[in-house]
């Protein structure tokens, strides 16, 4: 990992672009956390979607609790309170937030899964259809 960093500060060209790649992620993330307050009807501002989400995603890295359950609620939450918004509320926007997130990887990964299994099985048949012109021969 030390080598991979030390190449990564090295090429400043490589900084440059993995930031660049990862404005869009970050955007989608926060944007998740900006459309759940706003589909439970609470206007929220875009930089505050902003503070609570990067803060929720820094402190799922910290190995509290196993695969950082609550650790991420918890965070966006108090956050939330933080900014006057009260705590029932800032866990209300924490749930359907991680919902929605939750919802879109879930749904992604069944079509990924579907798609990867339909292709590898037409790969599978190909193999097997080489081999059988192989034996021919």
């Amino acid at each position: 990992m030390k080598e991979g960093i030390d190449r990564l500060y090295s090429n400043p060209n490589a900084i440059f672009l993995s930031i660049i790649l990862s404005l869009p992620v970050w955007f989608f993330e926060i944007s998740g956390t900006y459309l759940a307050a706003r589909a439970i009807g609470y206007p929220i501002s875009f930089s505050l979607a902003t503070v609570a989400g990067i803060t929720s995603f820094l402190s799922q890295t910290i190995p509290v609790t196993p695969a950082g359950i609550g650790v991420y609620e918890g965070t966006m939450a108090g956050v939330f309170v933080i900014f006057g918004i009260p705590l029932s509320l800032g866990i209300s926007l924490a749930l359907v937030d991680h919902f929605i997130r939750a919802s879109v990887t879930l749904i992604f990964g069944v079509i990924s899964s579907v798609h990867l299994g339909f292709e590898s099985r037409a790969y599978f048949v190909e193999k097997r259809n080489m081999k059988e012109v192989e034996i021919d021969y």
